[in-house]
């Protein structure tokens, strides 16, 4: 997976909080739905991220400096 990708699951899942949050200050039904998915996003795209970059080869040879 390229890092790009996990980006795009991170912005989407803040456009999901986002989107959720105002739903939720409108009182309209579904926030909670579009609050936790955004989350879940969120988490899973920064894990994937943090993944990402510590097994890349420029991380390793960045992390060994001292």
């Amino acid at each position: 997976m390229k890092i790009k990708y996990t980006i795009l699951i991170f912005i989407i899942g803040l456009f999901c909080v986002f989107i959720g949050a105002l739903f939720k200050i409108l009182h309209y039904n579904y926030s909670n739905d579009f609050l936790i998915t955004g989350m879940i996003l969120q988490v899973t795209g920064g894990l994937l991220f943090v993944w990402k970059m510590l097994n890349s080869p420029r991380a390793k040879s960045i992390l060994n400096e001292k």
